[in-house]
């Protein structure tokens, strides 16, 4: 990739990295033993590289933790990838529970994900799910959750 791109947004794992280009376009590079960098495989990339699932998309923010990635397309839709909690995900998956709503937020924990998504009546839900054995999720119990609550 051509690194004289203008960047205006980049995030770290520690052991992958992602930067967000001005035209909305994402890069990532490093550790990719789970999926996290989105290209359809385990491999690890010593250099940045464009992620091919986004290509027909403009990407407004992007997060990474230690073995996932996110981003949030300029029209409010959530993808995720790398390790779900039970196996990898290659490329960026879509989350469906937001497919109507427009996710404004992100931040990703080890194992789990924080969103906040934009209402109608102009206020904000934040939505948690993933692993909980510390109660990292905010809902009053330390059970894990695949959806969004």
């Amino acid at each position: 990739a051509d690194l004289k791109l203008p960047i205006v947004s980049i995030s770290s794992s520690g052991r992958h990295f992602a930067a967000l280009t001005e035209s909305g376009k994402l890069l990532l590079w490093g550790n990719g033993s789970s999926g996290q960098l989105g290209n359809g495989g385990k491999s690890n990339s010593e250099k940045p590289e464009f992620v091919n699932a986004f290509d027909n998309m403009k990407i407004s923010q992007v997060q990474c933790a230690s073995a996932q990635s996110a981003a949030i397309t300029s029209d409010g839709q959530l993808y995720l990838w790398g390790w779900s909690g039970e196996e990898p995900i290659f490329t960026p998956e879509l989350v469906p529970q937001f497919t109507k709503k427009r996710v404004t937020n992100i931040s990703l924990g080890a194992y789990h994900v924080m969103a906040m998504v934009y209402n109608e009546d102009q206020t904000s839900t934040v939505y948690t799910w993933g692993n909980n054995g510390k109660g990292q999720l905010g809902n009053g119990t330390t059970e894990n959750s695949k959806i969004p609550t």
